[in-house]
Protein backbone atom coordinates (compact mmCIF):
# COMPACT_ATOMS: atom_id res chain seq x y z
CA UNK A 1 0.00 0.00 0.00
CA UNK A 2 1.28 3.91 -0.64
CA UNK A 3 -0.37 6.38 0.83
CA UNK A 4 -2.13 9.08 -1.63
CA UNK A 5 0.30 12.02 -0.14
CA UNK A 6 3.81 10.39 -0.05
CA UNK A 7 6.07 12.49 -0.62
CA UNK A 8 8.54 12.14 -3.75
CA UNK A 9 11.35 10.64 -3.27
CA UNK A 10 9.55 7.63 -1.24
CA UNK A 11 10.51 4.46 -1.20
CA UNK A 12 7.51 1.84 -2.33
CA UNK A 13 8.80 -1.28 -1.97
CA UNK A 14 11.72 -3.28 -3.13
CA UNK A 15 11.49 -6.31 -5.78
CA UNK A 16 14.50 -8.75 -5.35
CA UNK A 17 15.43 -11.59 -8.22
CA UNK A 18 17.85 -14.55 -7.07
CA UNK A 19 20.37 -16.17 -9.59
CA UNK A 20 22.05 -19.35 -8.18
CA UNK A 21 25.04 -19.24 -10.13
CA UNK A 22 27.95 -19.51 -8.24
CA UNK A 23 29.89 -16.87 -10.14
CA UNK A 24 29.53 -13.36 -8.87
CA UNK A 25 29.63 -12.18 -12.40
CA UNK A 26 26.80 -14.70 -13.58
CA UNK A 27 24.67 -14.11 -10.45
CA UNK A 28 24.52 -10.18 -10.58
CA UNK A 29 21.00 -9.19 -11.42
CA UNK A 30 19.57 -6.35 -13.09
CA UNK A 31 16.48 -4.46 -13.26
CA UNK A 32 14.29 -2.76 -15.78
CA UNK A 33 10.75 -1.67 -16.73
CA UNK A 34 8.38 0.31 -18.78
CA UNK A 35 8.94 3.85 -18.42
CA UNK A 36 6.60 5.22 -15.83
CA UNK A 37 5.67 9.04 -15.42
CA UNK A 38 5.06 8.07 -11.09
CA UNK A 39 7.42 5.35 -10.91
CA UNK A 40 11.02 5.17 -10.93
CA UNK A 41 13.24 1.66 -10.38
CA UNK A 42 16.36 1.22 -9.39
CA UNK A 43 17.79 -0.93 -11.99
CA UNK A 44 20.69 -2.50 -9.46
CA UNK A 45 18.85 -2.78 -6.10
CA UNK A 46 15.94 -3.02 -7.28
CA UNK A 47 13.95 -0.37 -5.41
CA UNK A 48 10.80 1.52 -6.23
CA UNK A 49 10.66 4.93 -5.75
CA UNK A 50 7.48 7.67 -6.61
CA UNK A 51 8.83 10.71 -8.62
CA UNK A 52 5.52 12.56 -9.00
CA UNK A 53 2.66 13.01 -6.62
CA UNK A 54 0.02 10.44 -7.06
CA UNK A 55 -3.56 11.71 -8.09
CA UNK A 56 -6.16 11.24 -6.47
CA UNK A 57 -7.83 9.47 -9.00
CA UNK A 58 -5.82 6.10 -8.95
CA UNK A 59 -6.74 3.55 -6.67
CA UNK A 60 -3.61 1.21 -7.52
CA UNK A 61 -1.42 1.25 -9.96
CA UNK A 62 -0.19 -1.41 -11.75
CA UNK A 63 2.92 -2.30 -13.94
CA UNK A 64 5.63 -5.11 -14.75
CA UNK A 65 8.92 -5.31 -13.52
CA UNK A 66 11.98 -6.97 -15.18
CA UNK A 67 15.30 -8.90 -14.47
CA UNK A 68 18.08 -10.69 -15.79
CA UNK A 69 21.31 -11.67 -14.75
CA UNK A 70 24.87 -11.27 -15.81
CA UNK A 71 25.22 -14.38 -17.87
CA UNK A 72 25.90 -15.78 -21.11
CA UNK A 73 23.11 -16.85 -22.56
CA UNK A 74 20.80 -14.39 -20.17
CA UNK A 75 18.75 -15.67 -17.87
CA UNK A 76 15.09 -13.23 -17.22
CA UNK A 77 12.00 -13.05 -15.28
CA UNK A 78 9.31 -11.05 -15.20
CA UNK A 79 6.89 -10.16 -12.12
CA UNK A 80 3.20 -8.32 -11.83
CA UNK A 81 3.63 -5.19 -9.47
CA UNK A 82 0.69 -3.77 -8.33
CA UNK A 83 0.83 -0.74 -5.69
CA UNK A 84 -2.64 -0.33 -3.64
CA UNK A 85 -3.49 3.92 -3.04
CA UNK A 86 -4.81 4.37 0.21
CA UNK A 87 -7.26 7.52 -0.62
CA UNK A 88 -11.04 7.90 1.36
CA UNK A 89 -13.49 9.77 -0.24
CA UNK A 90 -16.36 11.22 1.58
CA UNK A 91 -19.07 11.24 -0.94
CA UNK A 92 -20.43 7.98 -1.13
CA UNK A 93 -22.13 6.47 -4.59
CA UNK A 94 -24.87 8.15 -5.55
CA UNK A 95 -27.07 4.79 -5.63
CA UNK A 96 -26.16 3.63 -2.58
CA UNK A 97 -29.38 2.67 -0.73
CA UNK A 98 -28.32 3.28 2.34
CA UNK A 99 -25.50 6.03 1.89
CA UNK A 100 -24.70 6.92 5.55
CA UNK A 101 -24.17 2.91 6.60
CA UNK A 102 -20.97 2.05 6.44
CA UNK A 103 -19.27 -1.34 5.10
CA UNK A 104 -18.39 -3.37 7.89
CA UNK A 105 -15.21 -5.68 7.16
CA UNK A 106 -14.56 -9.13 9.00
CA UNK A 107 -13.13 -9.49 12.44
CA UNK A 108 -10.08 -11.05 10.71
CA UNK A 109 -9.74 -8.32 8.51
CA UNK A 110 -9.99 -5.90 11.33
CA UNK A 111 -7.53 -8.02 13.58
CA UNK A 112 -4.85 -8.27 10.41
CA UNK A 113 -5.20 -4.00 9.77
CA UNK A 114 -5.29 -3.34 14.15
CA UNK A 115 -1.77 -5.12 14.60
CA UNK A 116 -0.51 -3.43 11.00
CA UNK A 117 2.32 -1.18 12.29
CA UNK A 118 2.75 2.13 10.30
CA UNK A 119 4.08 5.28 11.18
CA UNK A 120 2.21 8.21 11.16
CA UNK A 121 0.80 9.30 7.47
CA UNK A 122 -1.23 11.37 5.65
CA UNK A 123 -4.32 8.87 6.08
CA UNK A 124 -3.60 7.56 9.45
CA UNK A 125 -5.56 9.86 12.28
CA UNK A 126 -3.41 11.90 14.00
CA UNK A 127 -2.52 12.46 17.74
CA UNK A 128 -4.41 9.50 19.05
CA UNK A 129 -4.81 10.04 22.77
CA UNK A 130 -6.12 8.31 25.81
CA UNK A 131 -7.74 11.91 27.77
CA UNK A 132 -8.79 9.98 30.97
CA UNK A 133 -8.86 6.46 32.38
CA UNK A 134 -11.77 4.90 34.87
CA UNK A 135 -10.72 1.25 35.81
CA UNK A 136 -13.81 0.44 33.95
CA UNK A 137 -13.41 3.21 31.20
CA UNK A 138 -11.28 5.43 29.22
CA UNK A 139 -11.98 8.46 26.79
CA UNK A 140 -10.38 8.12 23.35
CA UNK A 141 -9.63 11.26 21.18
CA UNK A 142 -7.82 11.65 17.68
CA UNK A 143 -7.70 14.32 15.12
CA UNK A 144 -8.84 12.85 11.92
CA UNK A 145 -6.29 12.43 8.58
CA UNK A 146 -5.18 14.86 6.80
CA UNK A 147 -6.35 12.95 3.44
CA UNK A 148 -9.88 11.79 3.03
CA UNK A 149 -13.27 12.52 4.63
CA UNK A 150 -13.88 9.16 6.52
CA UNK A 151 -17.15 8.09 7.20
CA UNK A 152 -16.69 6.48 10.70
CA UNK A 153 -13.77 4.64 12.15
CA UNK A 154 -12.55 1.33 13.35
CA UNK A 155 -11.45 1.43 17.32
CA UNK A 156 -8.99 -2.06 18.17
CA UNK A 157 -8.73 -2.00 21.52
CA UNK A 158 -6.39 -5.08 22.26
CA UNK A 159 -6.30 -6.53 25.91
CA UNK A 160 -3.36 -8.37 27.52
CA UNK A 161 -4.67 -10.32 31.16
CA UNK A 162 -2.85 -12.92 33.32
CA UNK A 163 -4.22 -16.53 33.21
CA UNK A 164 -6.44 -16.81 36.60
CA UNK A 165 -3.50 -14.78 38.25
CA UNK A 166 -0.39 -17.26 37.30
CA UNK A 167 2.42 -16.61 36.37
CA UNK A 168 3.67 -19.45 34.95
CA UNK A 169 0.74 -19.04 31.93
CA UNK A 170 1.15 -16.68 29.22
CA UNK A 171 -1.15 -13.93 29.26
CA UNK A 172 -4.24 -13.69 27.45
CA UNK A 173 -4.47 -11.14 24.22
CA UNK A 174 -8.02 -10.37 23.60
CA UNK A 175 -9.43 -8.13 20.46
CA UNK A 176 -12.35 -5.95 20.84
CA UNK A 177 -13.38 -3.76 17.40
CA UNK A 178 -15.80 -0.80 17.56
CA UNK A 179 -17.24 0.46 14.42
CA UNK A 180 -18.82 3.82 14.91
CA UNK A 181 -20.11 6.20 12.33
CA UNK A 182 -19.20 9.95 12.65
CA UNK A 183 -22.66 10.93 13.87
CA UNK A 184 -22.20 8.67 17.17
CA UNK A 185 -18.52 10.55 17.99
CA UNK A 186 -18.29 13.44 19.85
CA UNK A 187 -16.04 16.54 18.95
CA UNK A 188 -14.11 18.44 21.38
CA UNK A 189 -11.35 21.16 20.61
CA UNK A 190 -11.50 19.81 17.06
CA UNK A 191 -11.04 16.04 17.82
CA UNK A 192 -13.42 13.56 17.54
CA UNK A 193 -13.75 11.53 20.86
CA UNK A 194 -15.21 7.81 21.81
CA UNK A 195 -16.18 6.34 25.38
CA UNK A 196 -14.43 3.05 25.77
CA UNK A 197 -17.01 1.41 28.03
CA UNK A 198 -17.38 -2.12 29.85
CA UNK A 199 -12.99 -2.22 30.46
CA UNK A 200 -11.77 -4.78 32.36
CA UNK A 201 -10.24 -3.30 35.60
CA UNK A 202 -6.52 -3.80 36.81
CA UNK A 203 -5.58 -4.01 33.08
CA UNK A 204 -3.42 -3.19 30.13
CA UNK A 205 -4.57 -2.14 26.71
CA UNK A 206 -3.81 -1.09 23.52
CA UNK A 207 -5.83 1.01 20.95
CA UNK A 208 -5.39 1.62 17.76
CA UNK A 209 -8.04 3.96 15.17
CA UNK A 210 -8.43 3.26 11.31
CA UNK A 211 -10.52 5.50 8.87
CA UNK A 212 -12.92 3.85 6.75
CA UNK A 213 -15.65 4.87 4.76
CA UNK A 214 -17.89 2.63 1.43
CA UNK A 215 -15.10 1.40 -0.26
CA UNK A 216 -12.02 1.25 2.00
CA UNK A 217 -10.15 1.30 5.42
CA UNK A 218 -7.79 3.33 5.59
CA UNK A 219 -4.27 2.79 7.44
CA UNK A 220 -3.64 2.44 11.69
CA UNK A 221 -2.44 5.00 13.43
CA UNK A 222 0.44 4.73 15.84
CA UNK A 223 -0.95 2.35 18.82
CA UNK A 224 -1.45 4.02 21.90
CA UNK A 225 -1.06 2.04 25.17
CA UNK A 226 -2.68 2.44 27.94
CA UNK A 227 -4.24 0.68 31.53
CA UNK A 228 -7.14 0.61 33.53
CA UNK A 229 -5.13 0.42 37.09
CA UNK A 230 -6.32 3.42 38.77
CA UNK A 231 -8.69 4.32 41.61
CA UNK A 232 -11.00 6.20 39.61
CA UNK A 233 -14.28 5.39 38.32
CA UNK A 234 -16.19 7.40 35.27
CA UNK A 235 -19.44 8.01 33.13
CA UNK A 236 -20.02 9.26 30.25
CA UNK A 237 -22.39 12.70 30.25
CA UNK A 238 -24.04 14.69 27.25
CA UNK A 239 -22.05 15.82 24.37
CA UNK A 240 -18.93 13.99 25.53
CA UNK A 241 -18.85 15.22 28.73
CA UNK A 242 -17.75 12.67 32.13
CA UNK A 243 -18.00 12.68 35.67
CA UNK A 244 -15.05 10.76 37.51
CA UNK A 245 -15.28 10.06 41.23
CA UNK A 246 -12.95 7.89 43.39
CA UNK A 247 -13.37 4.45 43.45
CA UNK A 248 -14.70 3.71 47.59
CA UNK A 249 -12.27 4.03 49.96
CA UNK A 250 -10.01 6.29 47.85
CA UNK A 251 -9.71 10.03 48.61
CA UNK A 252 -7.38 12.90 47.27
CA UNK A 253 -7.36 14.94 44.48
CA UNK A 254 -5.76 12.10 42.85
CA UNK A 255 -7.80 9.07 44.65
CA UNK A 256 -4.09 7.83 45.22
CA UNK A 257 -4.76 7.94 49.13
CA UNK A 258 -7.21 5.34 50.67
CA UNK A 259 -8.77 4.61 53.95
CA UNK A 260 -9.85 1.12 54.86
CA UNK A 261 -12.30 1.99 56.78
CA UNK A 262 -14.58 3.49 53.95
CA UNK A 263 -14.10 0.93 51.57
CA UNK A 264 -17.18 -1.57 50.42
CA UNK A 265 -15.87 -4.27 52.88
CA UNK A 266 -15.35 -3.00 56.37
CA UNK A 267 -11.84 -4.44 57.63
CA UNK A 268 -13.46 -4.83 61.11
CA UNK A 269 -14.76 -7.93 61.87
CA UNK A 270 -17.82 -9.04 64.91
CA UNK A 271 -19.16 -5.96 65.28
CA UNK A 272 -15.61 -4.03 65.65
CA UNK A 273 -15.62 -0.27 64.68
CA UNK A 274 -13.11 0.58 62.37
CA UNK A 275 -11.02 4.34 62.26
CA UNK A 276 -8.61 5.50 60.33
CA UNK A 277 -5.96 8.30 61.04
CA UNK A 278 -3.36 8.01 58.15
CA UNK A 279 -3.60 6.35 54.23
CA UNK A 280 -4.15 2.78 54.04
CA UNK A 281 -3.65 1.89 57.80
CA UNK A 282 -6.58 1.20 60.18
CA UNK A 283 -7.30 0.14 63.80
CA UNK A 284 -10.26 -1.99 64.99
CA UNK A 285 -12.07 -1.41 68.77
CA UNK A 286 -13.33 -4.73 69.43
CA UNK A 287 -16.27 -5.72 71.11
CA UNK A 288 -15.89 -7.46 74.46
CA UNK A 289 -14.66 -10.69 74.28
CA UNK A 290 -13.27 -10.21 70.87
CA UNK A 291 -9.88 -9.37 70.24
CA UNK A 292 -6.99 -9.00 67.38
CA UNK A 293 -5.65 -6.60 64.45
CA UNK A 294 -9.53 -7.12 62.68
CA UNK A 295 -11.39 -8.30 65.79
CA UNK A 296 -11.19 -12.13 64.27
CA UNK A 297 -10.62 -13.92 67.79
CA UNK A 298 -13.07 -14.61 70.84
CA UNK A 299 -11.94 -14.97 74.21
CA UNK A 300 -15.02 -17.05 76.56
CA UNK A 301 -13.15 -15.70 79.35
CA UNK A 302 -14.49 -12.82 78.90
CA UNK A 303 -17.27 -13.00 80.28
CA UNK A 304 -15.73 -14.73 83.79
CA UNK A 305 -17.68 -17.82 83.34
CA UNK A 306 -15.61 -19.47 86.30
CA UNK A 307 -17.27 -19.20 89.89
CA UNK A 308 -15.72 -18.68 93.33
CA UNK A 309 -13.12 -16.55 92.04
CA UNK A 310 -12.06 -19.84 89.47
CA UNK A 311 -9.01 -18.70 87.40
CA UNK A 312 -10.31 -18.98 83.53
CA UNK A 313 -8.29 -20.06 81.36
CA UNK A 314 -8.62 -19.26 76.87
CA UNK A 315 -8.48 -23.13 75.51
CA UNK A 316 -10.23 -21.89 72.31
CA UNK A 317 -12.19 -19.35 70.37
CA UNK A 318 -15.35 -21.29 71.92
CA UNK A 319 -13.79 -23.28 75.14
CA UNK A 320 -12.43 -22.55 78.24
CA UNK A 321 -11.14 -24.27 81.86
CA UNK A 322 -11.74 -23.16 85.16
CA UNK A 323 -8.73 -23.38 87.85
CA UNK A 324 -10.51 -23.72 90.91
CA UNK A 325 -9.20 -22.70 94.62
CA UNK A 326 -8.70 -24.76 97.31
CA UNK A 327 -11.90 -26.45 98.37
CA UNK A 328 -13.96 -26.14 95.06
CA UNK A 329 -13.89 -28.78 92.33
CA UNK A 330 -15.29 -29.00 88.73
CA UNK A 331 -14.16 -27.89 85.56
CA UNK A 332 -17.07 -26.26 83.36
CA UNK A 333 -16.69 -25.56 79.16
CA UNK A 334 -19.16 -24.12 76.54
Amino acid sequence: MVDVLAPVGSILLRVRALDKDVQPYNSEVYYSMQKQSLVALNETTGHLMLKAPLPSRYSNLTFTVMAHDGGSPRRQGRAKVTLIVKIISGTPPTNHPHPHIALTPTLTQATQLGTHKSSTGSRTPLNVTIEKTGHEWAMLCWSPPRSGQPLGYLIFVNSTASTNGSSTLPPVTETVVFNVSLVHLVLKNGRLCKALENLTSNNDYEVVVIGRNLKEIGLPSTPVPFNTKVNVTCRSVVNGEFICSCLPGFYGEDCSLYNPCDSEKNPCSNGGVCSSDVSHSFSCKCREGYHGITCQAYDPCAHSPCQNNAHCINISNSSYQCLCEAGYTGIKHF
